[in-house]
């Protein structure tokens, strides 16, 4: 019996050493199969580059989709993995550069003068990153070089359209290594799967620069691309700045994949989310090149400041726009019941927003206007400032408010998130002409925003404080601890009343007056914004009949159809009938008060004949004279051809019938 325990005991053991001899045989080749795999795949997975490019001969009317787009961190530029699977498609020949974004004049601008105008002030000092001469160092072994298939190395635009302004800080090249440095371990690379839309943001610390040049047209060229099919794009702001006071409009732009949700990438944060020790960062796609037709404003680095020539943005795409931010910053709908944001900024009664400043264009009898306010218009008066309050507070309360009265600034940019109907008073320090300074306005009259704007202007100088002790950027003379402006300067600057049209952006008069204090005169004030208020009642009281024709007038009608004719020879006419468009019962709508009728447009043409005549009816039929034994009327020897169209309100015109129908006598 203990022999055959001892047989079992040595049996038993000989099997577990066997078991384990053949499981760390097993552990051992897994290990040398996936060291072998993983060698194999290092020296095959290489992000070989591609690119198309589409679009007009301009930077900014162009756009690239790369796959394997690397950014290299050492050297801070793109680079374009050239292999032989690389395909280039779109970018031009041999001696064929791209032209540079240009001014609406259609000629290069020239290099701005030194400086800003305030709220629209380029940032000084900022170095691109993205320089167009900048190559690469001595560190890509040799046989990185920039391609020479192009004189003029930018492909495309990094911004939404931002005006040149003499310089290349928006355009966008790469430069080209070889797939053999990858292969041969020179840079390591780290790929991100994700769709990336290279962006460069224009000036991040400024409200109106934040939504106008970078947050419209982001907003647009997703939405472009995911009509397109493509959806997910997650941002890459390919600039110098870090996030700043605005990200959280930023990150709104944020992409779903994964379930989870990627907020946009600075330089900083891209570093962060890759290896370590990555020489170049891969994105398996990416497109270079936002839409360049949002912008309704110029800021004067050529010529003076005003409306963008050929706007083609609409109130109601800014109104999109606006929907599309409050839905990403999670504002709920206005609701005085709602205590989200606190009791101060939710009213129950028809309610104005006054903007306030701390630190300078400050309205000095901020109190007594906010009484008269309350007084004259029945209006309780609430003061909110972007020092004090959230940004998605101000916004909320900006839903529902009848008015927003504020100092020339960027902070009025968020005027597109008033309500239809509702009142922009824009006051203007002494010495600057409304009429010369017009974003606000600009945006407020964009047909569809709906809004009525008004501007009233400080014409009283002794209730204009300006402060010739503040530094030279920001209003005044001081130029250093030691030294003003020269004493005839300053008397030239104090004497330009009002001030000379100049170009951006540190015109010394524009930054004097426009950082002085003001004292509102409450009479002027007040007849300024009964004048808005005049508009505003006249609205409301003719909203419906307007709504309904705006409704009406947004839609084509569709082509008739069962066109037919006869010939008549008792009356001797062309007897033409048709019924009425098939989505006539959508394009209701009164007009004048009355019930609203289609039109609808006869083309007559008598066969073989270059001219026709053109007749209306107000009913789906018409009758056309014949000539009659050459009398008056339609010649129609050989016969007449008809086509007819609908007219719907606002005259818009719907299409012709497709094929005529002829009729003999």
């Amino acid at each position: 019996m203990t022999d055959n325990k001892e047989y079992s005991y040595t049996m038993l053991a000989k099997l577990l050493i066997v078991f384990l001899i053949v499981h760390l045989l097993a552990v051992i080749t897994l290990i040398l199969c996936f060291s072998s795999d993983h060698e194999v795949a290092s020296a095959i997975v290489v992000p070989v580059s591609s690119v198309w490019c589409v679009g007009g001969p301009r930077l900014e009317q162009r756009r690239c989709y790369f796959r394997n787009l690397c950014y290299s961190f050492p050297h801070d530029e793109f680079v374009f993995v050239r292999g032989a699977d690389s395909l280039v498609q779109g970018l031009p020949p041999t001696g064929g550069p791209l032209e540079a974004p240009t001014t609406e004049r259609g000629v290069s601008p020239p290099a701005p003068p030194p400086g800003g105008n305030g709220d629209f002030s380029v940032s000084g000092g900022v170095k691109s990153d993205l320089r167009g001469g900048a190559s690469v160092k001595s560190a890509l072994g040799g046989g990185a070089k920039r391609s020479l298939r192009y004189r003029g190395e930018a492909v495309a635009d990094l911004s939404g359209g931002v005006e040149a302004h003499g310089n290349t800080d928006f355009h966008f090249s790469y430069v080209e290594i070889p797939e053999a440095a990858i292969r041969g371990k020179n840079f390591t690379s780290s790929i991100l799967p994700e769709k990336m839309l290279v962006f460069r943001r224009f000036k991040p610390d400024n409200l109106m620069h934040v939504l106008h040049d970078d947050l419209l047209p982001l907003w647009a060229t997703l939405a472009e691309l995911e009509y397109a099919g493509a959806r997910d794009y997650r941002v890459f702001f390919a600039d110098d700045h870090d996030e700043g006071d605005y990200w959280e409009l930023y990150r709104v732009f944020r992409s779903r994949t994964h379930l989870n949700s990627h907020h946009p990438l600075v330089k900083r944060s891209l570093r962060a989310e890759v290896d370590k020790d990555a020489d170049l960062v891969c994105f398996a796609t990416a497109t270079v090149g936002a839409v360049a037709h949002t912008k309704w404003y110029q800021y004067g680095y050529d010529r003076f400041q005003g409306p963008a020539a050929d706007a083609t943005i609409t109130g109601s795409k800014i109104r999109a726009f606006a929907h599309f931010i409050r839905k990403g910053l999670e504002i709920p709908k206005y609701d005085i019941d709602m205590p989200r944001y606190g009791s101060r900024v939710r009213q129950k009664q028809p309610y104005a927003v006054l903007f306030n400043r701390r630190s300078d264009r400050l309205i000095l009898n901020e109190v007594e206007l906010s009484f008269a306010i309350s007084r004259e218009f029945n209006l309780s008066t609430v003061t909110v400032s972007l020092e004090t309050h959230s940004l998605s507070g101000i916004i909320h309360l900006l839903e529902n408010a009848t008015m927003l009265i504020g100092m020339h600034g960027a902070q009025l940019a968020l005027s597109m998130f008033l309500p239809r109907h509702s009142i922009l008073l824009e006051l203007f320090p002494y010495g600057l002409p409304a009429a010369h300074y017009t974003p606000y306005r600009t945006l407020a009259h964009l047909e569809g925003l709906d809004l009525i704007y008004r501007a009233w202007e400080n014409p009283d100088p002794a209730k204009s404080h300006p402060h010739p002790e503040y530094p030279v950027h920001h209003g005044g003379f001081v130029l250093d601890a030691t030294r003003k402006i020269p004493e005839q300067q300053q008397a030239e600057i104090v004497s330009n009343v009002p001030v000379k049209p100049h170009r951006c952006c540190k015109d010394p008069a524009f930054l004097f007056r426009m950082y002085q204090d003001t004292v509102v005169d409450l009479p002027g004030f007040i007849r300024t914004a009964w004048e808005a208020f005049t508009q505003r009642q006249e609205r409301l009281k003719n909203r419906k009949t307007e709504s309904s024709n705006a409704t009406a007038a947004t839609f084509s009608p569709a082509e008739v159809k069962n066109l037919n004719c006869s010939y008549r020879p008792g009356k001797g006419v062309f007897h033409v009938d048709w019924e009425e468009p098939w989505n006539r019962a959508f394009l209701g709508g009164a007009t004048n008060g009355g019930e609203f009728r289609m039109r609808y447009l006869v083309r007559v043409q008598p066969a073989g004949a270059t001219e026709y005549t053109e007749f209306e009816s107000a009913e789906t039929h018409l009758d056309v004279p014949a000539a009659e034994d050459g009398g008056g009327g339609l010649a129609s020897g050989s016969g007449v051809h008809f086509w007819v169209a609908a007219v719907a309100a606002g005259d818009v015109v719907g299409p012709w019938t497709r094929r005529p129908v002829h009729c003999h006598r």
